[in-house]
């Protein structure tokens, strides 16, 4: 599972379309992707065979998916903080899951952006303490 929020909160429609096109090109046809709201987007694949291969996923999102878009003469990056899941060790109920997906990418945006940080439970007092 990635939670996955873009650098910019007010991504124009024309632009989430763009996003959902390059995402949907770095998955299977089998992957599920949906727009969270404003600029996140969740996809749940399936089947992963360890946090290793997630990771490089999400390595493949940022280097292949990321692209600029220009609003009155100036150019803002669309970049990726993803935010990573395995189950069942991320949570076996769904709300939780997610829940830690979420803190995964938050983590990404608190520490620098454009980047991925797999879910791991020491997390939660990782970013207590940051």
């Amino acid at each position: 599972m990635y939670k996955n929020g873009l650098s910019r909160r007010s991504l124009p429609a024309k632009e989430a379309k763009e996003v959902a096109k390059r995402l949907t090109s770095c998955f299977r046809v089998s992957d599920f992707i949906a727009r969270m709201g404003g600029d996140e987007f969740a996809v749940i694949i399936q089947p992963i065979k360890s946090p290793k291969d997630a990771e490089e996923l999400a390595q493949k999102i940022i280097g292949e998916a990321t692209f600029f878009y220009q609003i009155e003469e100036k150019n803002y990056p669309i970049t990726y903080s993803i935010g990573i899941a395995c189950y069942p060790e991320a949570g076996k109920k769904p709300e939780i899951f997610l829940n830690n997906a979420d803190m995964a990418m938050y983590h990404v945006k608190k520490t620098g952006r454009n980047n991925y940080q797999l879910y791991t439970p020491t997390l939660e007092h990782e970013i207590n303490d940051f």
